[in-house]
């Protein structure tokens, strides 16, 4: 398998099985419509926002035994040309069939995208592909705006659920009592 010279989208029309022909480790692909693609390295700030909504979602799904918080590189297959690298997900315990010891094969209940470098696909073609394959709650968290917007899924359509910009707290629709002060997550 040749991997072109274009370094966010290489070669277009692989499948998910492709995936795992490349070696493990860095750099991380997604597959996006058939296109194998590459994003730079988070920032410092994409990071310390991940590690922090991240820890409160693992805690708070912890304590009530809820099910499974999880964050990239793990490989997410929704079919055999969409297989994404969401930065944290939520998968309920209902759910946790889709769990295998290599990647997770269907869609988690929540899904968390902290917007960077590569925004386009994170606001289009993947909110369009976690709307179809039936991905419950999807929330966006713009560090440069400063807001965070959490979507439910109604008849695979989001809708926005709960949104703050600069203050406030924004509120998950599944996890009933789960809730982040973006002006802490973002300050």
């Amino acid at each position: 398998m040749s991997i072109g010279n274009n370094p966010l989208i290489l070669n277009p029309r692989y499948k998910a099985s492709d995936l795992q022909k490349l070696p493990d480790g860095p750099p991380y692909y997604e597959l996006i419509s058939g296109n194998l693609t590459m994003s730079p390295s988070p920032t410092y700030q994409h990071q310390r926002i991940l590690r922090d909504i991240f820890f409160a979602l693992h805690n708070f799904v912890n304590e009530n035994n809820l099910g499974e918080v999880l964050c990239a590189p793990l490989d997410v297959e929704f079919d055999d040309m969409n297989v994404y690298q969401p930065d944290i997900f939520f998968i309920s315990k209902t759910n946790s069939g889709i769990i295998t010891d290599s990647k997770i094969i269907g869609a988690p209940d929540i899904i968390i995208e902290i917007l960077s470098g590569n925004k386009y696909h994170d606001l289009n073609t993947k909110r369009y592909s976690y709307e179809i394959f039936g991905v419950r709650e999807f929330w966006l968290v713009d560090p440069k705006k400063k807001t965070v917007e959490i979507l439910e899924n109604l008849d695979m359509e989001f809708v926005r659920f709960s949104y703050a910009k600069h203050e406030g707290i924004v509120k998950s629709k599944i996890l009933n009592g789960f809730s982040i002060e973006i002006n802490d997550l973002l300050g």
